[in-house]
């Protein structure tokens, strides 16, 4: 208080010595309130000035492109395959639907209609799958480019509709004349140290609003990049699955049998690739003798180790 009163006139009476403290006094208050308000003002000044990031995960930019599909009047092939009008028609109804239920935020989006499987030199197995017809939504994630919003390529996030999609890993070799086996395994990307308010927020599995239908982590996804697991809901007739379910007995005799007509045909092929040369026909069929003696080794350890769970699911 002393330093304050050296600010003003030295007052000699008492009763002004009084009204120097109390101007004193106010002084300091004005000091205090206007000391505030600079502080008010900064921090105001402080919060309006958003960063790019944030400016643009408040920011609704939506889709690339409305597409407002009006349905497909012709068929379409995808290597022996027909997809017929109204198959493709779903695809168009599907991105109709992702683009009016949803509009991304802090992202940009865009859809594309699937058909599927296009077989090629290395999922050749995929020629016995199911025909797949759907839409693939992908968001890109933005950054600030010369001031405007820019999707970062290799960024997108998908996620899709499809009919017949199969939710699991293709068993390669066991898919043969026909049958397509597959293995639904599941994962769970929840465990390692999830908050359980996550957890009770994203997982498919514990979310009401699937509980309804079958729902699956899988490790399987078509997707090249960014989706190193699937998560699906599956919405099937009657909540059933239209899969057949194998027994580790039917699994083994598919495999015993595949191991038999391989190493045969193999052996036919060796004789006519070599028709010319009876020497490089023992020598492949020495070679290949060797390969279904480990093979049929390695299956009588697995036999045994399944003797007493044949029936298993």
């Amino acid at each position: 208080m002393a330093n304050n009163i050296q600010e003003f006139p030295v007052l000699q009476d008492s009763k002004n010595w009084l009204f120097r403290v109390l101007l004193a006094q106010k002084y300091e208050n004005m000091k205090k309130t206007f000391l505030v308000g600079i502080a008010c003002a900064a921090a105001a000044i402080s919060f309006a000035q958003k960063t790019d990031n944030q400016i643009i995960a408040d920011s609704s930019f939506g889709w690339m492109k409305i597409h407002n599909y009006k349905g497909f009047k012709t068929s379409k092939t995808l290597g022996n395959r027909i997809f017929s009008a109204a198959q493709l028609s779903i695809c168009d109804s599907f991105v109709n639907w992702m683009q009016a239920s949803y509009i991304p935020k802090g992202t940009i989006g865009d859809v594309r209609k699937v058909i599927m499987p296009e077989i090629g030199l290395y999922n050749k197995h995929q020629q016995f799958a199911p025909q797949g017809y759907g839409a693939t939504s992908y968001t890109w994630t933005l950054h600030m480019k010369n001031g405007k919003p820019t999707p970062i390529q290799e960024t997108e996030i998908p996620w899709g509709i499809t009919a017949n999609e199969v939710p699991g890993t293709a068993m390669e070799n066991l898919c043969t004349n026909g049958d397509y086996y597959f293995f639904m395994e599941e994962t769970d990307h929840f465990k390692n140290m999830v908050a359980e308010d996550q957890v009770a927020k994203y997982d498919i599995k514990k979310l009401p609003q699937f509980a309804a239908f079958h729902t699956t982590h899988s490790n399987a996804s078509r997707f090249d990049r960014n989706a190193n697991f699937v998560e699906a809901v599956l919405i099937c007739k009657d909540n059933k699955l239209p899969f057949i379910q194998v027994t580790v007995g039917d699994l083994l005799n598919k495999a015993d049998n595949l191991i038999h007509n391989k190493h045969e045909n193999k052996l036919k092929d060796i004789r006519e690739k070599n028709k010319d040369s009876q020497k490089s026909i023992d020598y492949f069929t020495g070679y290949e003798n060797e390969n279904y003696t480990k093979a049929l080794r390695t299956f009588t350890k697995l036999k045994e180790k399944y003797r007493n769970r044949l029936n298993d699911w």
